[in-house]
């Protein structure tokens, strides 16, 4: 898995935004974690599954995109065996 910044600024005096772009070869898993504040993903090329604690695993495709909620335990992979997966994802932090 890479991923490449390619944005960050405040939003308020304790609020940011990150932007970034998540390149996951065939097979490749980004860890589970979580975030202080919200995650919007949009898949650029490929598909990933996404998996939020609680809920059934769910499959997006290119031109999809998904939220996953402030603090709250999630991961993504790719499950295809021979085609790579871009994801630009947007975090709000605190």
């Amino acid at each position: 898995m890479k991923r490449t910044e390619l944005f960050e600024a405040p939003l308020t005096a304790e609020r940011g935004v990150l932007l970034a772009m998540v390149e996951l070869m065939p097979g490749d898993a980004a860890p589970r974690h979580m975030h202080p504040g919200d995650e919007i993903l949009y898949v650029v090329e490929g598909s990933v599954v996404v998996e939020v604690e609680g809920s059934p695993p769910r499959t997006l495709r290119a031109g999809e995109s998904f939220q996953f909620p402030r603090a709250t335990p999630h991961f993504a992979h790719n499950p295809s065996a021979d085609e790579p997966a871009r994801v630009a994802a947007s975090i709000i932090y605190i």
